[in-house]
């Protein structure tokens, strides 16, 4: 039962990650050429760009799978525990035409 919601849950982190990444990378690509066009010398780079892309692919891909599949499990655990154990006890609750006295 947990399986359903784990699989959506990192499905839709990774979807995230991705979006993370497409979205953010060229406003990183403006940052730099702001800064290197301002006369700005960090120093030199331990990682070159190519490098530095990947990693942030693969860290936006990972954190959005890993928070996905967690909420995912949040929500298959909170899901059970609401869920109603019987018809009975759903009809008890939700009232409708074949309730006593709503006739």
């Amino acid at each position: 039962m947990i399986a359903p919601y784990l699989r959506r849950g990192l499905a839709t982190g990774l979807l995230a990650g991705l979006f993370a990444f497409f979205f953010g990378e060229p406003s990183l690509e403006g940052a730099i050429q702001l800064e290197e066009a301002a006369g700005g010398q960090g120093g030199e780079e331990l990682f070159s760009r190519s490098t530095q892309e990947v990693g942030l692919f693969f860290a936006t891909g990972l954190f959005g799978v890993t928070v996905g599949g967690i909420f995912g499990l949040i929500y298959a655990f909170f899901a059970a525990a609401w869920r109603p154990r019987a018809s009975g006890t759903a009809a008890c609750l939700w009232p409708g035409p074949s309730s006593p006295g709503l006739s």
